[in-house]
């Protein structure tokens, strides 16, 4: 259920009395973080707004407040998923969106986690997916750097063992960076 932080007590009793409280996950407005007792004492995971830092302005002063999102979850130990926006460049790919939160005071291993893991538990898909181990379904990005890094680009994929995609390899990526020529 998509909700902001006036919302959250009336989903969470909602959820209660309809018996899918076990089996919801909060999927929440950038203001939500103002509800974090509430979210926290339910137990519940949440999947954050893809505005990681909440701006309002402060009806006394008048000033422009930015509250950073994530580490407020994280400090209260909610398990969240991060996500991506269609819009701007930054907010579209999840690694940057995890650098912003990383930017703002969350730690790198939560960024990561709330990136892969997480939101494999929060599927309930967390015993084959979101982390490396034996057993697990393998999606694996080789990567040329910093995972949180804009400069970083991926190097190989890997699906279940097999090789999908391989940079040296990558004809149409020469030909757009100008490193071979174009046949005609």
């Amino acid at each position: 259920m998509a909700c902001n932080a006036a919302e959250v007590p009336y989903v969470l009793d909602f959820a209660k009395k309809h018996g899918f409280f076990d089996k919801m996950t909060l999927v929440l407005g950038s203001d939500a973080w103002k509800a974090l007792d509430a979210i926290a004492a339910s137990g519940r995971p949440v999947v954050l707004d893809a505005e990681l830092i909440h701006r309002e302005r402060d009806p006394i002063t008048g000033k422009d407040v930015e509250t950073a999102v994530a580490p407020m979850f994280a400090k209260k130990n909610i398990k969240f998923a991060i996500q991506r926006a269609p819009g701007a460049y930054a907010q579209r790919y999840l690694n940057t969106q995890a650098a912003t939160a990383v930017r703002t005071g969350l730690d790198r291993d939560t960024a990561l986690k709330a990136i892969t893991q997480w939101p494999a538990d929060i599927l309930g898909l967390g015993d084959r997916l979101g982390a490396v181990d034996k057993g697990r379904d393998a999606t694996i990005l080789i990567l040329s750097g910093d995972p949180l890094a804009t400069t970083t680009f991926v190097d190989k994929a890997l699906i279940d063992g097999q090789v999908v995609y391989d940079r040296e390899k990558d004809d149409r990526l020469k030909r757009l960076l100008g490193l071979t020529e174009e046949k005609k």
